[in-house]
């Protein structure tokens, strides 16, 4: 009847080999399993502190009721699979490649079509397109587009707005291919030449950015690299004459610079963890004025090496003048 309505179920010769555990077992008998070696008393239990799902709070439940006791000393198995997920194999990195690979066309689809006088949603439909067509029918998270003031809008959902001649079209976005997220932020000048003052902001932007990739590297923190690019983006910022000297940087510098990216967009980590070599991390500095409407983030995926980091998705372009010159082809 399952595959009546929602297509093949998997056969557990099937699920065996996509998973590589051999033994396979129905979501129907998890009580009667559990019970049966719960009772011989030999095994300790291991659950993930951090699962959210439906069935995950129905088992803690069961055991709450039946094996209070048990449930009282379960063992976290949350630290084990955050540390394994924190360094990325040799094949989860082909992954993210491809992911990264794709985004980066989808944003050059958004570049070529973006001029004043269109929707926001035009830009999401076009990077939408560009993925569908791959393969990828469901981006990594809900794609942002974001023109003028509704930049100021981190986690801006609604593109439904016109973009103006004038406007800076701030996009965050990302592919997901073989369960690797890619997450990239660019912004784009909607006349296809960013203004003296927008350029200003981004080429701050934009140091932070190498501050950040200059910092990077193992033995050091997330906390470290964020100290480093608000220094970078105080003296920046004043030098320019945006803020005074007075003046708090993080009144400019809104979001921290760093999150770990694999499984999931914001993936599971420790965030007071010293970087290691194979953890992959965003770089997005950003500087918002509403004041003067100006405010942008630039986002890079790098990894972390031996001796520092590498920027992963260094093919998609961020310089100002790149960004220029593609509009203008």
């Amino acid at each position: 009847m399952h595959e009546r309505w929602r297509g093949h179920l998997a056969s557990r010769e099937e699920a065996s080999a996509l998973s590589g555990l051999t033994d396979i077992r129905l979501t129907s008998q998890m009580k009667t399993d559990v019970a049966a070696l719960l009772a011989t008393g030999a095994l300790p239990l291991w659950l993930d502190g951090s699962a959210k799902d439906e069935q995950y709070r129905e088992l803690r439940t069961w055991l709450g009721t039946d094996y209070p006791d048990l449930l009282a000393a379960v063992h976290d198995l949350e630290p084990l699979l955050t540390g394994l997920r924190m360094v990325k194999q040799e094949s989860e990195l082909e992954q993210l490649g491809k992911a990264i690979d794709l985004t980066g066309k989808g944003i050059a689809a958004m570049l070529r079509r973006l001029r004043p006088g269109l929707m926001e949603y035009h830009l999401w439909s076009a990077f939408s397109s560009v993925l569908a067509d791959e393969g990828c029918l469901s981006p990594a998270f809900a794609s942002i587009v974001a023109s003028g003031k509704n930049i100021f809008c981190l986690h801006y959902m609604t593109p439904y707005a016109p973009i103006n001649a004038g406007d800076l079209v701030q996009v965050d976005v990302g592919a997901i291919v073989g369960g690797l997220c890619a997450d990239i932020s660019r912004v784009f000048p909607a006349s296809g030449r960013f203004s003296p003052r927008q350029r200003q902001v981004y080429d701050i932007v934009r140091r932070c950015q190498e501050t950040a990739f200059a910092t990077i590297r193992p033995g050091i923190t997330l906390a470290a690299i964020n100290e480093a690019c608000r220094e970078t983006a105080r003296q920046g910022l004043t030098e320019a004459g945006f803020m005074r000297e007075d003046e708090a940087v993080t009144d400019y510098f809104w979001h921290n610079v760093s999150h770990h990216l694999g499984l999931d967009v914001h993936d599971v980590s420790d965030r007071s963890a010293a970087l290691e070599p194979g953890m992959v991390l965003t770089v997005e500095p950003g500087v918002y004025m509403p004041a003067i409407n100006i405010g942008m983030r630039i986002e890079d995926d790098v990894m972390v090496t031996e001796d520092g980091c590498r920027v992963l998705s260094q093919a998609i372009p961020r310089e100002a003048w790149e960004i220029e010159a593609l509009m203008r082809s």
